[in-house]
């Protein structure tokens, strides 16, 4: 292989890793997508007293998780990109586990550890916020 097949090689896998990236998801669905992860985040760690009411937040901090994967996907698709690969599913799968494993362990949650789970939300909320505006990628 020459320098010339080389240059040429390696464009090619530039050129299919941005590709692959996820697209830069404009301002409104990046805020609301990230206010809706915050939000699920720290509604799934709230502790009311009655476990009715805990259910029912358990139920709608699912639905708003959802909502913030929903939005920059359905974006996705407007663009003509359906379906995840490569890096971006390898991503993906990492969020939902993470996102399951915060809603699991916040169905046992105090008042105090409620409040850690408020900052929590806070802290995904920005982070998604940055994820989607193309912030916290890779440049290489």
């Amino acid at each position: 292989m020459d320098s010339n097949e080389a240059q040429a090689s390696l464009q090619a896998a530039r050129e299919a890793h941005q590709i692959s990236a996820p697209l830069k998801a404009p301002i409104g669905i990046s805020v609301a997508a990230a206010v809706a992860a915050g939000a699920g985040v720290a509604l799934g760690g709230a502790s009311p007293a009655s476990g009715g009411i805990k259910l029912v937040l358990v139920v709608v901090a699912a639905v708003l998780l959802a909502v913030a994967y929903l939005l920059p996907a359905l974006h996705r698709s407007r663009r003509g990109l359906h379906g995840f690969r490569g890096q971006v599913r390898a991503d993906n799968t990492v969020l939902l586990i993470c996102l399951l494993a915060v809603l699991i362990s916040g169905l046992r949650a105090n008042a105090d550890l409620s409040k850690a789970y408020d900052i929590l939300g806070v802290l995904v909320a920005v982070a998604y916020f940055a994820l989607l505006r193309g912030w916290l990628r890779s440049r290489s």
